[in-house]
């Protein structure tokens, strides 16, 4: 039986900024034939940066590229019902063109971006950056990529605490050591995940996940009657908690078509 793709996707200026630096994207596809075409669909959240000249651009390059790649080189051959090998090396490939689009358009501007492309409940994610992506199973919510600044990294090589992180010493905790638009040398990090039936898919920028903490994320995604009321409702949180930053969501569905 196919698989069926449901998504919501809400991007707000919060209640801080003059503009919208981050940018969104969704698509999704769904075939009922003799072919057995599987259901297909791309997310992306991009998140330009504030310290930088022109990050509403960079995002807005970044989620345009990325997905306009994908679609070309994953999509279009799917369609015409050509296999498609190496999908992590397309997401890495759409990455890096964008990274160029960037530098040649804004040199000054910087973005992150999470992003994911699903063929039925196969998930492939690529991720620049500290936008985050989060599966919800089984009542349970996991953060599946790990966000690129300086406050994570310190805390991978043990030289810093999680207890550590809210002293007012450590004053590096929204400083990224990876980002688009910074240089021509990128390292995009890649994964798979395989989707249950019912499972969610969750991507988000720093303006959301900094203010919502995870278990409030994995109630109201879940408790929702359906994905576009979850980012509606999960938006609206965030701006009671302050806003400080603007806030962008996709939450992304996958079950059996009933």
């Amino acid at each position: 039986m196919p698989k069926r793709i449901r998504f919501g996707i809400k991007t707000d200026i919060g209640q801080a900024r003059m503009n919208n630096q981050d940018a969104v994207f969704a698509l999704a596809t769904h075939s009922a034939s003799a072919f057995n075409q599987p259901s297909f669909g791309v997310f992306v959240v991009a998140d330009g940066m504030g310290g930088h000249e022109h990050g509403e651009i960079a995002s807005a390059i970044a989620a345009r590229v990325v997905a306009d790649h994908i679609q070309r080189t994953l999509l279009i051959p799917m369609l015409a019902g050509s296999p498609v090998e190496d999908v992590l090396e397309i997401l890495e490939t759409a990455v890096q063109k964008a990274n160029e689009n960037i530098q040649g358009e804004v040199p000054d501007g910087g973005t992150t971006i999470t992003f994911a492309v699903l063929v039925d409940n196969r998930a492939y994610l690529g991720q620049v950056g500290d936008s985050r992506a989060y599966i919800i199973s089984g009542g349970k919510i996991e953060q599946i990529t790990r966000s690129h600044t300086l406050v994570d990294r310190l805390i991978e090589l043990g030289q810093l605490t999680k207890e550590e992180v809210n002293s007012p010493n450590v004053n590096v905790k929204n400083v990224l050591y990876r980002a688009l638009g910074q240089g021509e040398v990128l390292e995009v990090d890649t994964l798979t995940r395989q989707l249950k039936n019912d499972d969610y898919l969750l991507l988000c920028s720093d303006g959301l996940w900094n203010l919502v903490q995870d278990e409030d994320l994995q109630k109201i995604v879940v408790e929702a009657s359906n994905p576009q009321e979850a980012c509606d409702t999960l938006v609206s949180l965030a701006n009671e908690k302050g806003g400080h930053d603007n806030i962008s969501v996709i939450v992304v569905k996958v079950g059996e078509d009933r």
